[in-house]
Order: C-alpha cells, then structure tokens, then sequence
C-alpha cells in the first residue's frame, strides 16, 4: 500500500441531514453517529407470510384461510448474551405481519395553489397504454420494474385477486401476498406471493411453484444477474430455501433476511438453526453452530471467491471468515467489516479492553476511544486505507498505518475520489465546520449537510451543500454558488463527461433545478428530487409538477404536456441521447412515456 499525502486537518462536522419528501422538507442538524457499535443481537428469523391483501371496502372479505396463522413449531432465535459495554447497534424488531391497508387514491400530491392555466408543451411525447385502473385496485401493492418500463398491482374481482402486469390480468387466487410484487435487476422476469386452498407459492414468471404452509415474509428475492431466484418456505415442521424451484437441506428455522446471492449470482447464501444455535449456510453447505450470528453482518468479497460475518463464540465475538473463525474480541462494531476492491485485503472494528481498535488482514492497529465508523475505507485502487479515530480529546487520521494528529475535534463523511488520488472529509471543531479536500482546506462554514459530498466522475471536480445561517448553499469546486432555502438531499449530480453539474433548490415554497449555475423554470414538486444526463451529457430531464398539481417531463428547460401524476417507483431515465422515458398515470389509464428530444 501507498502512503496518501494529507493536509493537517480534518474531522467531523455537526451534520446535517436533508429530508425531503419527494423533494425536500427543511433541513435538521444531526450529530455524528459513534463507531463500533457492540455486535447485533441474533438474526430474525423467516417471518410469517404477508397477509392476504384486502378487498376493496364493498367486496365479500377474503376466506379466513387466506392467511395461515404462524406456525408454533418455528421458534424465534435465541436471546444473545449483553452486548459488551460501549456502543450498541441498535435492537432488531421482531418480525410481524405487515398491516393490511386499504385501497387509496393513486399516488400523486395535492393541489397547493389555485390552477392556473398551464402553458403548451414544447416537447412532443408518445403514449403508450398500460392499460386502465380497474375496480377493486389496490394502489398501495403498486411496483415499478427498474427500468421504469413496467408497472404490475393487485386487483379485487368479487373475492378472488389476481395480478395485472402493464394492464394484463394475470390468473385469480383467493389471496396474495402484501405487496410481495417483485421484478428482477433486469426487469424481464417477474414473481409473486399467492394463496389458494390455504396453501402458499410463489408465481414467478406466470408459473406457480410447489405449494406450502408459509413463505418467508421477504418473499421472492432474485439473484443479480436475474437468471435465479429464492425464497423460504415452511415444509411440514421445518423451513427450506427454494432455490430455481429446487429445495435445500431443511432446518428448524432460517433468515430469509439475511439471504443473500453473491455478486456474480454464482452462490447463495443465509442463516438457519438446527438446534438453539445459529449456523451460516453457504452454497448448501452448513457451517458451525455459534450462540448467535450477526444480523446482515455476511458480506461477499468483491470477487465472490471469499466471505465474512460476525458471530457470538461464548461471550466473546469474532469475525468468521471463509469458515474459520478469527480472534475473539469484547465487541465488533456492528456491519464495519470491510473488503478492499479487489479483494486481497478486509479491516473490520472490534473492542478490546475498553478501547476500540481496527484490524486490517488480521492485525491490531491502535486503540481509540472511539473510531468513526463511516470513515473507515479503502481507496477505489485499493493501494490506500483509511480512517479517523479520537484520544484524550485529540483527534487522528490514519492513512496506510501513518497517524496525523489533527487541530479539529471530530471528522466524518471521508471519500476518496474515483481515480484514488484525493481523500476529502468534513471536520468540526466547537461551532466551525470544515471542509478538506486533499491538501485544500476550506473552514468558516456553519455546517456541512451530512451525505452531499460527491467528486465528479473524472474525480477532477467536487460538490457539496453547506450551511450558511439558516441557508443553505451548494459549493462547486471550491467556488459558493447563490443561497437558498432548501437545497434538495442528494440532489448534486455530475454529468458523465464531468463538464457540467445540477442540483435541486427551493425558494419561497417553489423548487427548481439549478444546472450550470443558472436557475431554470420554477415548479412546486420535482420526482425524486434530482435530474438526469443524457449519455453524451448534452441533455438534463427531470419530472416536476406545476402549481395546478399537472406533472410533465422537463428537458433542458422545456417540458411536455401534463398528467396527474408520476407513479411512485418511476425513474426519468434516458433510452439514448435523444429520448426519455418514464410512467405516469392520466384519468384513471396508465402509461409509458417517451419523449422525443427535437
């Protein structure tokens, strides 16, 4: 590894988080959350299928078997011993049935401003049908494929339900599963939970699969590339995974939430129990039994050849890794294991006599009192790791095992730039937060908004959102642009050719997309709450609404006639350098929309 020449600053700032709902609320400091949270408590275990989903209010209910009550035969985990003293991550919720909730309105905002007459469209979009909202809807199962192509929902016909996939009724059953509607990565497949004859399955593809007591509330999870799927499912007393419809070795119970296919969709991996004790199962193959295993703690190597987790041995913790269990510690903080890219290297954060340390390819570093965990990283090359940690008031980066004492009291919100040749931070020290960017130190701010740092893609430029009073002010490159009210969470984006950058901002109740530093037209609602390049990076499209409540397709400052709404779930995105696509919803009909750039 490769020593990174850092300027003498850093540390954490008092952050601030952005929240918005489809585009922003006001914005609220947040402190900086302590690292090394003390190991999780056990995994949940597969939770009782989703309820069947209601009838709309003047339909027959559903049969009581549409919903089998959970089985006495599958336990809850066991209890894991108190956590070690020092942070604690925080307590996992039991599982339970989702609620069931009624049919709704589509889902679009309401008027704000009295209509006003809206101006002509200036960009020519054409429809296509997916096909009108039949009676009986239930709005709230709505999903949208990833690329925002296809929309499928639940609807009521008397007391059957059935699926509708971009308007095409699939076949009926006594019941389905809450919202269990899943699209593969690809959005070429697609799967479902039903019911029939009180017995579970899952459809997948049109095609139903074996019938069981329960399927795990996770419901269908696919696999990266789209080519596999699982699920768990209940057999008689105990639970298996499904995998392509293929059944693995039962157990007493298993995690569907911890689930997990590899990156390259070549293995497969979860937690199950065959007696008290929790074991990791990997490509069908069980490991050892510990007290506990870390919730979500399992995490594949980059090159899927290799994976870890964390487990309760005792009452001590350690970090399990292909198999072999590693030295045993008072804590691990809570999902700080880490793998370097490409996969030769892994840090996690463990505590050990009072004081918390990192452990880098199985070796101790120096005790800290506290390390914070958000800036514990490799570069993108892997060449360099990183972290920042406290002492007796003193605040240290560590870059490469080479400790830098800094003038702040805290750091956070670290990042290394694509290409790994620049480490930028936000530190504070009492009410001055500063930001560090390689050896450029920028300071006086009144706060840094927490989440908002972003380098461009050639990792030549940078941005972020910083307070200023009770404003709010995005920084491009070292260089403030104009205050604002609001400046919308997430919202900085790059253009691919790093040339050009837009963000979202609000002023007097309107928002609006600043692109190239120049405000564009001002609307009441922005979908998502941020824009989009085009591939060549020429064009920026966004769906906003006006103040009649119309939604339309903006591109670069001219937009498209109106409809009633966006569907929740539904991305702007570009087909090419010249059309744009989305689904929105007009009068009661769906619709694909693509957008002609002239």
């Amino acid at each position: 590894m490769r020593n990174l020449s850092l300027a003498s600053c850093g540390v954490m700032f008092l952050a601030a988080v952005l929240i918005i709902s489809l585009v922003g609320s006001d914005t609220l400091y947040a402190g900086d959350p302590a690292a090394g949270g003390a190991a999780p408590p056990p995994p949940e275990a597969a939770p009782p299928p989703p309820e069947a989903a209601p009838p709309p209010p003047e339909a027959a209910p559903p049969p009581p078997e549409a919903a089998p009550p959970p089985p006495e035969a599958a336990p809850p985990p066991p209890e894991a011993a108190p956590p070690a003293p020092g942070p604690e991550m925080p307590p996992v919720e039991p599982p339970v049935e989702p609620p069931v909730k009624p049919p709704v309105e589509p889902p679009v905002n309401p008027p704000v401003e009295p209509p006003v007459e809206p101006p002509a469209p200036q960009l020519a979009c054409v429809e296509t049908s997916l096909g009108k909202a039949p009676e009986g809807i239930d709005y709230n199962s709505m999903a949208v494929s990833p690329d925002s192509m296809h929309v499928a929902y639940y609807f009521a016909n008397g007391n059957k339900w059935a699926v509708s996939l971009d308007g095409k009724p699939q076949k009926e059953y006594d019941g389905l599963g809450v919202n269990t509607i899943r699209f593969s990565p690809d959005s070429t497949r697609m799967g479902y939970l039903a019911v029939q004859g009180g017995k579970w399955f899952a459809v997948i593809d049109g095609q139903e699969g074996q019938q069981y007591n329960m399927i795990g509330g996770r419901g269908i999870v696919f696999s990266p590339d789209s080519k596999h799927y699982a699920y768990a499912a209940q057999k008689g007393q105990d639970w298996v995974i499904c995998m392509d419809g293929a059944e693995q070795e039962p157990y007493k119970n298993v995690s569907d939430v911890n689930l997990s296919f590899s990156t390259d969709s070549s293995r497969l991996a979860y937690l199950a129990t065959k007696t008290e004790k929790w074991l990791v199962v990997v490509d069908g193959k069980p490991g050892e039994e510990y007290n506990t295993v870390g919730n979500l703690s399992f995490v594949w190597s980059p090159d899927c050849k290799r994976y870890a987790y964390v487990a309760q041995i005792d009452d001590k913790w350690a970090v399990v890794m292909d198999g072999q269990p590693g030295t045993k510690y008072d804590a691990v903080g809570d999902k700080t294991f880490i793998w370097s890219p490409d996969s030769k290297h892994y840090a996690y954060i463990a505590q050990k006599n009072n004081l918390w340390l990192v452990v880098t390819d199985g070796a101790e570093k120096k005790g800290y009192e506290q390390i914070w965990s958000n800036t514990l990283m490799f570069s993108p090359d892997s060449a360099t790791f990183a972290y920042a940690a406290s002492l007796n008031k003193k605040c240290y980066l560590n870059t490469n095992d080479t400790e830098a004492e800094l003038p702040y009291e805290s750091i956070n919100a670290m990042q290394f730039s694509p290409d790994s040749k620049t480490l930028a931070y936000c530190a504070q020290k009492g009410a001055e937060a500063t930001l560090v960017v390689g050896d450029k130190v920028m300071g006086g701010h009144d706060g840094v908004a927490f989440g908002t740092f972003m380098f461009s893609p050639d990792s030549k430029r940078w941005a972020c959102t910083v307070f200023k009073g009770k404003m709010l002010l995005v920084i491009v490159d070292g260089a403030p642009q104009g205050t604002h009210d609001k400046i919308g969470d997430g919202s900085i984006v790059f253009s691919p050719d790093s040339q050009r950058y837009a963000y979202l901002a609000g002023d007097g109740g309107k928002w609006f997309m600043v692109i190239d530093g120049s405000a564009e037209t001002k609307y009441f609602n922005v979908a998502g709450g941020k824009a989009v390049f085009s591939p060549d990076s020429q064009h920026i499209a966004y769906a906003a609404s006006t103040q009649n409540n119309e939604w339309k397709i903006a591109v670069d400052d001219k937009d498209c006639k109106a409809y009633d709404g966006i569907l929740i779930g539904a991305k702007i995105e570009f087909t090419d350098n010249t059309h744009v696509h989305t689904l929105s919803f007009r009068s009661g009909e769906f619709l694909r929309l693509e957008v002609t750039l002239p």
